[in-house]
């Protein structure tokens, strides 16, 4: 096996490893969701695909596509159901990630506050490190720590653990890919916000966006929250947060984020520093491009328009198969689940994105 791939397995390991709860769902012989995909969108190859990947990937698979705000495409094959509430592993960063840009937005807290200031234990090399580099990988922390996978102790004393630990490089250097620094912003956001993460959670994001199956605790309560790794979600209701995104803060008339906090975790935000992980990377004959990938607040920013500069697609794939992602340019909402791990589903998940976009481009010439 080749570094590169070592690596890869490595840190789809430590996602399984770490994200907490056990597996809701999935179970083999579960009906398969027999809805269809709207008379507009009649989409048979992407039925066949789907049919054929549910048999590669070891179990089942589905797909939810919202585009304006209308359900598309919504099915599943094997034994994946969308309505059940499973681990959605790395894809949690991403809701992580707009909790704490709404106590940004309530003034409660800045992006470039040193955690320091928060957080005692962050002191000497630590001192200097943002919320900004916490969320965006570039704080210099480990990728994991043990603390991380522990339920019988609070987030004040996982984050106290993590502020123990050697810092893997300076910070602001290297944008290294992990989980660790995402827990040590979400105990900042429960001090500046006055809560404990599970209820900040629920009041600023899963409440307002009636995410009612979503758990960020996993499936059973513990006041150390997996905040990288660790929610419980459906497809149904990861779509409403991204059509959220993709409406630029606003749900169904409801402001959950403002115009400027998802154009902030929509940019680059590891301002040069060399990524040591791209899933991207691994799979260069179905992403040709994937060197120019950056990552933004909580998700991959996998393509930019190139007059502007600006994202057009994002994404937050999971290690358990869970693969959300926006398409800016088509207004597009997707969420990819399969039964299997990110190195089998990855390659799946850019294939049928691809064949999304014909379609829908098929559609429209059409049209």
């Amino acid at each position: 096996m080749s570094t590169k791939n070592r690596t890869f397995a490595v840190l789809v390991l430590s996602g399984q490893l770490l994200a907490s709860g056990t597996a809701v769902g999935f179970q083999a012989g579960r009906p398969t969701s027999t809805q269809r995909p709207t008379a507009a969108f009649a989409a048979g190859d992407i039925d066949a695909f789907l049919a054929a990947a549910a048999s590669e990937l070891g179990g089942g698979c589905g797909l939810l596509l919202v585009r304006d705000g209308k359900v598309l495409y919504e099915r599943s094959f094997g034994s994946v159901d969308l309505q059940q509430p499973i681990r959605i592993a790395s894809a949690t960063k991403w809701l992580s990630g707009a909790v704490l840009l709404s106590l940004v937005d309530e003034g409660r807290l800045k992006l470039d506050d040193p955690a320091s200031r928060y957080i005692p234990s962050f002191s000497g090399a630590k001192a200097g490190i943002t919320v900004r580099q916490l969320l965006s990988h570039t704080a210099g922390l480990p990728m994991t720590h043990p603390s991380l996978d522990r339920r019988d102790i609070s987030l004040e004393e996982a984050v106290d653990a993590i502020g123990g630990a050697p810092l893997m490089s300076a910070p602001g250097q290297v944008c290294m890919y992990g989980d660790a620094s995402i827990q040590v912003a979400g105990r900042i956001g429960e001090i500046a916000g006055g809560l404990a993460w599970s209820a900040l959670f629920r009041s600023k994001l899963s409440g307002p966006l009636g995410m009612t199956h979503t758990q960020c605790e996993g499936a059973a309560p513990t006041r150390n929250p997996h905040l990288a790794g660790g929610a419980i979600s459906t497809a149904r209701d990861y779509a409403g947060f991204l059509v959220m995104l993709i409406d630029k803060g606003e749900y169904r008339g409801r402001r959950i984020l403002s115009r400027a906090a998802v154009d902030e975790m929509l940019r680059d935000q590891t301002r040069g520093s060399p990524l040591r992980f791209n899933p991207f990377e691994y799979f260069p004959e179905l992403f040709p491009e994937w060197r120019k990938v950056r990552y933004g607040i909580c998700n991959w920013l996998e393509a930019f328009d190139g007059a502007t500069g600006t994202v057009v697609e994002a994404s937050s794939p999971g290690a358990f198969g869970f693969c959300p992602w926006i398409d800016l340019r088509r207004k597009l909402a997707g969420v990819f689940v399969a039964e299997s791990d990110m190195q089998k589903t990855l390659p799946a998940y850019l294939k049928l994105k691809a064949l999304v976009r014909n379609r829908i481009a098929g559609q429209e010439a059409r049209d």
